[in-house]
């Protein structure tokens, strides 16, 4: 559809979103009887994609859930119930899909939604985020592409830390003024996004500094005094103004630290414009 689009630009397709393109492809290009298959093959595989998923969740949560909330073993009863409550959700989310941008972005904002439990320290300053591990997002690149493109994506916590464990390039953001921190727990590498913004209470920072973990480094993906002037600079590229920039930071699995700066293209659009490599220091300024 691309090369077609592409060929016949005053057909319009290339100024369509990217969530309507099939669409209008079937309706203006294809003719009647073969228009008609094609909705039906469309609609029967979303319909058996939908169903597997329904059926799956309500498995899943008749296994592993229900036998905590309840002593009495599930029956048939209890799974077509869930079904029906699990598809009344997924069809509430579905009024609002036009709220996450195209399908990767929404379905990677519900993954972060449900991925991790975030908590900060408690009355008695013994417990902090750290404890509690979350399911990365990992996005890939089309195979053409180097293996660079292939990484995981840490959440941001409000107000505590969060980590990655594993030897995986790490990603996260947004940042102006938070740190990443990579270190060994038990053998295994962690990268982490430490808040220390006006959200993140000091005991959960000291708790995380206080803490003895092997091989601790630090780095500053963005720092007002270092970056602000290359900011302003991408932001003056854009039609965003001052919001025009955003700034990952990134950890290779050698523990080599970066920050990315995008330049922002449209609502949910980014191209990297710059690549910094960051020195690390122990502490947190």
């Amino acid at each position: 559809m691309f090369g077609f689009y592409t060929a016949f630009p005053e057909k319009g397709g290339l100024a369509t979103e990217p969530n309507r393109i099939v669409a209008k492809f079937i309706a203006e290009e294809l003719p009647t009887g073969l228009r008609g298959v094609l909705i039906a093959g469309v609609l029967a595989a979303s319909m058996s994609t939908i169903s597997a998923v329904l059926n799956s969740l309500a498995t899943v949560t008749i296994g592993d859930f229900f036998p905590i909330f309840n002593r009495r073993a599930a029956g048939m009863r209890d799974a077509r119930w869930l079904t029906l409550a699990y598809g009344a959700l997924v069809t509430l989310l579905a009024c609002f899909g036009d709220r996450f941008g195209n399908l990767l972005d929404a379905s990677v904002r519900v993954i972060n939604l449900f991925a991790g439990k975030f908590s900060t320290v408690n009355q008695n300053g013994n417990a902090c985020s750290l404890d509690v591990e979350t399911i990365a997002v990992t996005m890939s690149a089309p195979k053409e592409l180097d293996s660079a493109c292939t990484f995981v994506w840490l959440p941001y916590a409000p107000g505590g830390v969060n980590y990655y464990e594993g030897p995986d390039e790490v990603v996260s953001g947004l940042f102006t003024g938070c740190y990443m921190s990579f270190y060994t727990v038990g053998g295994k590498r962690r990268v982490a996004h430490v808040n220390t913004g006006s959200d993140a209470p000091p005991d959960c920072k000291d708790f995380f500094m206080a803490q003895p973990f092997a091989g601790r480094s630090n780095f500053k993906p963005f720092s007002r005094d270092r970056d602000s002037a290359r900011f302003a600079a991408i932001c003056t590229q854009t039609k965003f103004g001052s919001f025009g920039c955003a700034v990952l930071g990134l950890v290779d699995p050698n523990n080599i630290c970066y920050s990315v700066f995008l330049k922002k293209l449209e609502k949910c659009d980014f191209e990297v414009a710059d690549v910094i490599q960051q020195n690390t220091t122990p502490g947190l300024s």
